[in-house]
Formats: structure tokens, sequence, C-alpha cells
């Protein structure tokens, strides 16, 4: 998703991780522009990041857990 760029969403998945921590957030908004369309749209997503431990010596691994959330009509 070449918007989390511009959103900041890279950081945070570099701080997890690094870190280890988890990030969870309610209701955060992407602009995204669809596959097949070139309007670019406010979605609302919720997302959470799980970090989990890798083998000695490996990288960490993230479960990533996305639910979009925009009411559409």
């Amino acid at each position: 998703f070449p918007e989390f760029a511009e959103s900041g969403m890279f950081a945070l998945l570099d701080e997890c991780y690094a870190t280890g921590t988890p990030y969870i957030n309610h209701e955060l908004r992407l602009p995204l522009t669809r596959w097949g369309s070139s309007v670019r749209e406010e979605t609302w997503w919720d997302i959470a990041w799980q970090p989990l431990p890798g083998e000695a010596g490996a990288p960490r691994d993230i479960l990533v857990h996305a639910i979009e959330t925009t009411v559409q009509v």
C-alpha cells in the first residue's frame, strides 16, 4: 500500500518490528485508491499488529489484522 507512506504507517510498523511492541488503532483514516479506480477515497480501518518472536537469530514476524470499517452506500 503506497498510501501508507504518506500516513506515517511505515514508521509505526518499523517501531513495532524493532521494539516488539504491539500496535492497535481503531478507526484509522487512510486515503486509498481502490484497484481499478483512479478515485482517491477516505477509508477507515481497525488495525492490529502483533509482533511474533523469530527463531534464534532470525528477524521478528508481525501478525497483521486489518478490517475496513468505512461505511459504504
